[in-house]
């Protein structure tokens, strides 16, 4: 599907049907989305649905009394003050075109967390790796199929914070660490 502007999106939209003025992101974001590659808009089962491949890496740290740490989500705060807590046990991002899944990571690592270096290492979790079609929850009325690579990482004690803020220009994502 070519968009070549937002107009064209817009136009999309109106022919689903689909109000952007009840999402939690704006008709710009998802335009962005899809001309950075960070999804594919199809129409499936006469439905606009949104195709997104990424992955999502469960953070653990093990103190110095051999107590074990799982990194959680705690929220995410909007530019326009709402907040979201979805309870993620793990850091997500979205691959980008030509990307591996390892890589995208360890990018992944850098963006949310401020981490990297030779000694971060991501261990694929074949087992766990899934494909979920879900209701948008950025972009209602849209589905979303989620193909979704999982890895584990060690957080090394150099690389350690109590807690990890993103910064992003729509938002602020919190991150702290849940004792397992």
């Amino acid at each position: 599907m070519n968009l070549y502007e937002i107009k064209d999106l817009d136009k999309l939209l109106f022919h689903f049907q689909i109000n952007p003025d009840y999402w939690i992101k704006s008709v710009s974001s998802l335009y962005d989305e899809v001309k950075n590659g960070d999804c594919i808009l199809v129409i499936e089962e006469g439905r606009l649905r949104s195709l997104v491949t990424g992955v999502v890496i469960k953070c653990f740290h093990t103190n110095s009394q051999g107590e074990r740490y799982q990194l959680v989500e705690d929220k995410q705060v909007f530019k326009d003050g709402q907040t979201r807590k979805r309870g993620h046990k793990f850091v997500a991002e979205k691959l980008r075109s030509g990307e591996s899944p390892e890589q995208g990571a360890l990018r992944g690592l850098v963006e949310e967390l401020q981490i990297s270096g030779p000694d971060v290492h991501v261990i694929p979790l074949f087992e766990e790796n899934k494909c979920d079609i879900v209701d948008s929850p950025d972009y209602k009325g849209i589905q979303t199929c989620y193909n979704t690579y999982v890895f584990s990482c060690e957080i090394l004690d150099s690389y350690y914070k109590n807690s990890y803020v993103e910064v992003q220009a729509d938002k602020q994502t919190y991150f702290s660490w849940a004792k397992i």
